[in-house]
């Protein structure tokens, strides 16, 4: 009996652990078959439908000091430094904003491309209500709006605008690719801009101080 006994004992087990791996089996079809679920970008969350005015003259927001001295963009990857002071009640949630587009943007109908929050850009923030911080703008063909933004990002009120930074530059080329031919002998060169005009690439050997480079190549257009 105690050999029966322990015989069944070893079936049920057994039964269990071959039932585990086949369901396990099956979670793992269901996964592969599937795949992850969809990607949620934290800029879902921002609901900009629900965005408020409340401009508060005592907030100063402003470029403090740009590269070029007019205050516009003239070169990608240009360096502003941002500050902002007077925040009466500052709070963890509050944030700077960038907004890209020509003339006065709308943030009700369009997310920032970037925002920071103060207080991580500046941890005494929430003592002073003033703070700055450096943004590094990339050629986005259109001017560039801070704005400083209260409640946080599901319940966005403006209460700040910065000057905008108009873009000289909007049809310069950007996107640069190379990539090896079919041929293995050439190299193809690839970028978008919205220039109207004739472009060229220039190439050949570079060092500092050397003059232009020694060929250019005209460019043909690509829809």
């Amino acid at each position: 009996l105690i050999c029966k006994c322990v015989a069944d004992c070893s079936t049920i087990i057994m039964i269990r652990i071959a039932t585990l791996v086949v369901l396990s089996c099956l979670a793992l079809r269901e996964a592969w078959c599937h795949g992850p679920g969809p990607y949620d970008h934290p800029k879902n969350a921002w609901k900009a439908e629900e965005t408020l005015f409340q401009i508060n003259p005592q907030i100063k927001l402003g470029v403090a000091s740009p590269e070029e001295e007019d205050g516009t963009f003239k070169k990608d990857r240009q360096r502003v430094r941002i500050e902002w002071q007077g925040v009466p009640n500052p709070q963890a949630s509050d944030l700077i904003g960038l907004w890209v587009g020509q003339g006065d943007v709308d943030p009700r109908h369009a997310v920032p491309v970037h925002y920071a929050n103060c207080s991580l850009l500046n941890p005494a923030y929430l003592s002073t209500g003033s703070g700055s911080s450096s943004f590094v703008l990339f050629n986005m063909r259109w001017d560039f709006h801070f704005k400083l933004v209260r409640g946080g990002y599901k319940k966005p009120t403006i209460v700040a605008e910065a000057p905008p930074i108009k873009n000289e530059i909007p049809n310069a080329p950007t996107s640069g690719h190379l990539a090896l031919h079919a041929d293995q002998l050439s190299v193809v060169v690839q970028w978008v801009s919205a220039a109207p005009y004739p472009q060229v690439v220039e190439f050949g050997p570079w060092l500092p101080g050397s003059p232009e480079k020694a060929h250019t190549a005209a460019a043909a257009a690509a829809a």
